[in-house]
């Protein structure tokens, strides 16, 4: 990797995790991924309370109007868990 590459959160994390043994003995790339997926739940049920309230809170601006979401494909199923291409890794 080269200086000029700009490195993604999940890179940052492995390269912290790098000098820190585990007791779990898991590689380092495979927590940097499981952080990255937990912050990214995160943001989604955080995006998920938005729309179910209508607003969002901001730093600096107090509780804000949210635009109503578009719907995903995901949520035209309502019966049960429906995997879109992008959710898996290929």
């Amino acid at each position: 990797m080269t200086e000029t590459t700009k490195l993604t959160l999940t890179d940052k994390l492995e390269k912290l995790l790098n000098g820190y043994e585990n007791d779990s003995n898991t590689p380092d790339f495979i927590l940097a991924e499981y952080l990255t997926d937990c912050l990214n739940a995160w943001n989604a049920a955080i995006r998920n309370r938005a729309a179910w309230y209508g607003r969002m809170d901001e730093p600096g601006r107090g509780s804000v109007p949210f635009p109503e979401p578009e719907p995903r494909e995901r949520d035209l199923y309502k019966d049960g868990p429906v995997f879109l291409k992008s959710d898996l890794h290929t």
